[in-house]
């Protein structure tokens, strides 16, 4: 098919030579073809690599896999109805058009399910909520995203996306909501000019852009910030504070963005906005009883919460109705490299585990959790045998507590993970990019489940990865570690960051790459 064409292309058209592209192919649950596509990477190796993929899935799909009853495949060529870009109703189709087939609904989810539990793709993502949220209607629907689901995209438009860390908002046991706030309002102008300053390579992507002015600020560090406050990631005391920081981001965000359209402007398309009829992105959302118990919220965390400044919802509401610099100002990116440089777990993520190798272009790393780190340098246990005992799954050298703060991505079970997704997404005008990491020994069964909950409540899109599903994966654990620390001198075992080969630059000693840079950074020298 021609999606062979592009996955070659991706690869042959690397960033700087050496960094990967990434694409997303998204076919829609009716399509004649969607069977071949979700089975299209399913236990096969070298197809695809350069593609996520995901099922474009209605809200009438999820009710009637649910019930058990028919859904019908049809050929977009033949079905008008589902070519129109301000509509594709599938009922519509329904009545107009004639099938190729049909089938069960609930046994083509529990097939992306299958080949999600089996390599990892494809994903979901929820078209009907996406567009219940499209602050530009009048504009058509969405029908697809950038390549990690993230931002939700008309036809030609393209993501600007910068992130805070929220580890840096922590300081003797509090946060440091004012300092937060600044750095948003930083942040929304610096993107907002990003728009202006950037050179297209095609007028469409321009023209695109620029009327509706699309910016996303997202977040890294989320679980070092609950860490470094002693919240274990799957609690409600987590899931409350998440849900308060997410509100207080998209708060000062849509602050920022309407101070801008004061200076500068609205986006041309203001006018025929949700936006200049009083309504937020994230309107309607669900309700958070749905996702946390607020009545198991220790009294610490709503102290922390007790601090934030009050937020003037209403005040905001007319004061964006009479102007706001961009159609969306909030998404929750993966941050998969910057977190690295930030030395921060990604997005919203929790620690993938506390010792682990990170397979990169550049070469295999060690990393060290920094809160096992700090705990093990207290106790003088920071050595090799122990980090090797941590790895294996040996955790006897924590006590309790740290034992419950430091649970990592495959000990918290993956309805935590789709709670903290929902939870983000109660706020986020775009959408939420997440991975549910799930253990080799999840079943088809947990996929399911998984999915029909992240529909349930209210996210944007879903994708899961189960471990040892692919045999090539950019993080591990187990032998992987063991084999690389036998190369790791003992004077380098306490950092963070190992590899093979070390470079001295003046008085500092530099982890140096086989490679002379990655991600197309010749600046960089890592």
């Amino acid at each position: 098919s021609f999606m062979k064409l592009f996955d070659t292309l991706a690869d042959v058209i690397k960033e700087g030579g050496k960094r990967r592209g990434a694409m997303m192919a998204i076919l829609h649950c009716w399509h004649q073809d969607v069977i071949e596509f979700i089975e299209s990477k399913c236990g096969k190796v070298g197809v695809f690599e350069n593609f996520n993929l995901s099922v474009g899935v209605h809200d009438v799909f999820m009710e009637r896999a649910l019930s058990g009853k028919q859904w019908c495949l049809y050929n977009p060529r033949t079905c008008r109805v589902l070519r129109d870009p301000l509509s594709s109703d599938i009922e519509i189709a329904e009545k107009e058009c004639e099938p190729v087939v049909c089938l069960d609904a609930s046994e083509i989810l529990r097939r992306i399910a299958m080949c999600a539990w089996r390599c990892g793709d494809p994903g979901l993502v929820f078209i009907d909520t996406i567009n219940a949220h499209n602050p530009t209607p009048h504009l058509g629907r969405i029908h697809a995203t950038n390549p990690c689901g993230e931002t939700p995209l008309l036809d030609w438009e393209a993501c600007n996306l910068g992130s805070i860390n929220l580890y840096a908002y922590v300081s003797n046991g509090k946060i440091l909501w004012d300092e937060m706030a600044r750095d948003i309002e930083i942040a929304v102008r610096f993107l907002d000019n990003v728009i202006d300053m950037s050179w297209y390579p095609d007028p469409r992507i321009e023209e695109a852009v620029r009327r509706t002015r699309k910016i996303g600020l997202g977040v890294m560090g989320l679980a070092d910030m609950l860490a470094e406050l002693g919240i274990p990631y799957d609690s409600h005391d987590a899931l409350f504070l998440a849900d308060k920081v997410a509100e207080f981001i998209a708060y000062h965000a849509r602050k920022a963005s309407n101070e801008l359209a004061m200076e500068r402007g609205p986006y041309p398309e203001f006018p025929r906005s949700i936006h200049a009829k009083g309504r937020f992105n994230w309107e309607p959302q669900i309700p958070a009883h749905m996702i946390y118990d607020e009545s198991k919220v220790s009294d610490d965390v709503r102290k922390l919460v007790e601090d934030r400044p009050p937020l003037d919802w209403e005040k905001l509401r007319e004061e964006t109705k009479r102007g706001t610099r961009n159609a969306t100002v909030t998404t929750i990116a993966p941050t998969g490299s910057i977190s690295i440089l930030a030395g921060v777990t990604s997005s919203i993520e929790p620690f993938f585990a506390l010792v682990y190798v990170r397979e990169t272009s550049i070469g295999r790393f060690i990393e060290v959790n920094r809160f096992l780190r700090r705990y093990l340098a207290e106790r003088n246990a920071l050595n090799r045998e122990t980090l090797l005992r941590i790895a294996r799954g040996d955790k006897s050298v924590l006590d309790d507590n740290a034992r419950r703060i430091l649970r990592t991505a495959h000990e918290i079970d993956p309805e935590w993970h789709v709670r903290m997704q929902a939870v983000f997404q109660r706020w986020v005008d775009n959408a939420v990019s997440k991975t549910v990491n799930m253990r080799a020994d999840a079943t088809v069964e947990d996929v399911y489940r998984v999915f029909v909950l992240a529909w349930g409540l209210g996210c944007k899109g879903i994708t899961v990865f189960r471990d040892r599903s692919r045999p090539e994966q950019v993080l591990s654990i187990g032998k992987e570690l063991e084999e690389v620390l036998k190369g790791v001198p003992e004077r380098y075992r306490h950092r963070d960051r190992y590899t093979h080969r070390w470079l001295r630059i003046g008085r500092d000693e530099l982890a140096a790459a086989v490679e002379e840079y990655a991600g197309g950074c010749p600046a960089c020298d890592l």
